[in-house]
């Protein structure tokens, strides 16, 4: 009996395209699997091998307030203008510092008017003093005769009596008007004094008010301006600040990472709109401040985590706005494959205080000081 070969079954076609569309699949699943696994890895332990951190574009600040309580009348800048030194950016009037200028002004004119009648009694007893001095040296010389004439028996002693009495009641207003023109003196000397003194308050608050207009304390950019026309404003309340100088980043690095930032060490900065860019770590700050309230997590303890200060390339961050929001990054043996480029010195990451007029916020007013009139009259 012939052997039958056997067939191949009806039901498959040789080149079945299901059987390639399932291996596919699978192949597709099996990436997407592994990518869905690798980022999961990532964000759970990514911070053990990638150093993270946030900051903002900053330069150098000057931060403008104002001593006294005053209304904001007129505001001629708005944020991200670019001003130049003494360019004024709002008026001000201060009903409360203006009637303390005028009461001292008041008081002013009163010890003057006080110490020109103290001047003017002065001179009038001068005059009286002199009569009175020649009064006296006459009742004297007369008091001396009559005694002469009295031991001669040659005149009565109630006429040597009578000159006594004139004598000893002219000697009385002598010394009454010599002590008080001493005590005259003496108050003209204070009322000199207290006027001296109250001048120069008078000139310190005029100078303190300038002419009603709030300056550029020096070229830069304004920043947080946060007050419109009609505002009252509270002594030291900051207005505005003024960014100035060359650009950096003041970054808050994560503190659970096991990756660690030295000064020179190179980051990768993603700043909006453009590629990441290679920064260098400039200065690694020993105190950091409380994270900023858009950095913080919520329902989180609040977290203090490191502070630098980073440095890109110079000209790199002068097209970004300050104030505005990076990321970096810092994985592990970065330093091993770029090299941090140079930057120079470090800027100051903190506000800078007036030198000369304290306030009661950090940072202290800077008002027009040329003790201009103006608004006083």
């Amino acid at each position: 009996m012939k052997r039958i070969a056997p067939r191949r079954p009806v039901y498959r076609a040789p080149a079945d395209p299901r059987r390639e569309s399932v291996r596919l699949g699978k192949y597709i699943y099996l990436t997407l699997l592994i990518a869905f696994l690798v980022v999961l890895g990532h964000v759970l332990i990514g911070h053990l091998y990638v150093l993270r951190g946030d900051g903002f574009v900053l330069a150098r600040q000057r931060a403008v307030a104002l001593p006294f309580e005053a209304m904001v009348e007129d505001v001629m800048v708005a944020d991200g203008a670019r001003v130049q030194a003494g360019e004024r950016l709002f008026h001000y009037v201060s009903v409360p510092l203006l009637s303390d200028i005028t009461e001292l002004r008041v008081r002013l004119a009163d010890l003057e008017r006080r110490r020109r009648e103290r001047a003017a009694e002065l001179d009038v007893s001068a005059a009286e003093l002199e009569v009175l001095e020649d009064y006296v040296g006459r009742l004297t010389a007369m008091r001396d005769r009559l005694e002469t004439l009295r031991e001669q028996g040659l005149t009565e002693n109630e006429r040597y009596g009578d000159v006594l009495r004139y004598r000893l009641q002219a000697a009385r207003d002598l010394a009454g008007l010599r002590a008080d023109r001493t005590a005259a003196r003496e108050e003209v000397a204070a009322l000199k004094e207290s006027i001296t003194r109250l001048r120069s308050e008078v000139d310190r608050l005029r100078a303190v008010y300038g002419d009603g207009t709030a300056r550029a304390p020096r070229d830069g950019v304004v920043a947080g301006l946060d007050v419109v026309a009609g505002e009252v404003l509270e002594p030291g309340r900051e207005v505005l600040r003024v960014f100035s100088g060359r650009r950096y980043l003041g970054v808050f690095f994560e503190s659970a990472s096991l990756v660690g930032a030295e000064p020179g060490d190179p980051v990768l900065v993603d700043l909006p709109g453009r590629a990441l860019e290679v920064g260098r770590i400039a200065d690694l700050r020993a105190v950091s401040p409380r994270l900023p309230a858009e950095f913080q997590p919520r329902f989180k303890p609040a977290d203090r985590d490191r502070l630098a200060v980073v440095l890109l390339p110079p000209g790199v961050l002068q097209a970004h706005p300050v104030l505005s929001t990076v990321n970096l990054y810092k994985p592990v043996g970065l330093e091993w494959i770029v090299d941090a480029p140079e930057v120079g010195p470090p800027p100051p990451l903190f506000r800078e205080a007036p030198p000369s007029r304290p306030s009661a916020r950090l940072e202290p007013p800077q008002v027009d000081a040329t003790g201009n009139d103006a608004g006083l009259d």
